[in-house]
């Protein structure tokens, strides 16, 4: 800045003395030196006029040169970021696929052999056997891709440092990937028997706050008794509140039912599936079975 102003103070002197002698024309006639003079500060000025663009024209590259070097350095730091996050969520899907397979081998191994043993024998119906419930029921087969969307749903209420997360990943790649379990052709989702997809729920080791209540006739009503049983399993589960009440018990696919006086008085064939962290289940009770 000290420089331009230097420069301008020169020109303007030299200006200045330009015009004196112009105007002493009209009387004096300037002296040789005084024109020599004035020729001198005058290309003293251009001189310094001309060093003082370039100097401007290499300060405007350089910031433009500048500018661009940040701007792709901000790309680069972009890419760098988004690649860390697509490592990061492989690494997070590697660690859920190795435990899944911990998780489910014993399960996946029983009921692989099941299926390999009655193809043998070259009996369809009993390798469909093994894979049914004893007792023949509707709808014997459920899409696993669905519970696995409602597990999904419920780790994203956890932090990825609880325990739950991990759990809830690695059930959800269970019911996702292909077993010898096998699917329905051309069903375009994953149909497992229901017996398999609760144990493989059960054996995931989360809970589920399940709230119990009944209804007759539209109507709620109290003092029942609500009877569980696990579609895998064969004991029964007795609640020691009548309803309504609050139970926790492990996610899975249940029978449940109301009972008075040790009498059944609402379906005791309807199962429930039992996954979110908290759940409610409505038994309608049939007043003439009381």
């Amino acid at each position: 800045m000290i420089r331009i102003l230097a420069s301008l103070s020169q020109i303007t002197i030299a200006v200045l003395m330009l015009v004196a002698i112009v105007g002493g024309c009209k009387t004096n006639r300037p002296s040789e030196a005084v024109l020599a003079k004035a020729s001198e500060d005058s290309a003293s000025g251009r001189l310094e006029y001309e060093e003082f663009a370039r100097d401007l024209q290499v300060a405007v590259d350089e910031q433009r040169r500048l500018e661009k070097a940040q701007a792709d350095l901000e790309a680069k730091l972009e890419l760098a970021n988004a690649r860390i996050e697509q490592v990061t969520a492989a690494l997070d899907a590697e660690r859920a696929r190795m435990m899944a397979l911990r998780l489910d081998s014993a399960t996946a191994e029983r009921y692989a052999e099941e299926y390999l043993n009655s193809l043998k024998r070259g009996k369809a119906a009993a390798a469909e056997e093994s894979k049914r419930p004893r007792a023949a029921e509707k709808n014997e087969r459920i899409d696993a891709r669905q519970i696995a969307m409602r597990i999904e749903e419920r780790a994203k209420t956890f932090k990825e440092s609880d325990s739950r997360f991990a759990k809830c990943q690695q059930l959800s790649y269970v019911l996702r990937t292909p077993s010898p379990m096998g699917e329905l052709p051309g069903s375009g989702a994953r149909q497992l028997p229901k017996e398999a997809v609760s144990e493989v729920l059960t054996n995931s080791g989360l809970l589920s706050s399940v709230e119990f209540s009944t209804v007759t006739e539209g109507r709620p009503s109290t003092g029942a008794t609500i009877k569980l049983k696990l579609l895998h399993r064969s004991d029964v589960e007795t609640l020691p509140q009548q309803t309504r009440c609050k139970r926790s018990v492990q996610i899975g696919i249940y029978y449940i039912w109301a009972e008075r006086g040790g009498v059944a008085t609402s379906s005791k064939t309807n199962y429930y599936t039992i996954t979110d962290e908290r759940q409610t289940v409505e038994l309608e009770e049939k007043r003439q079975a009381w």
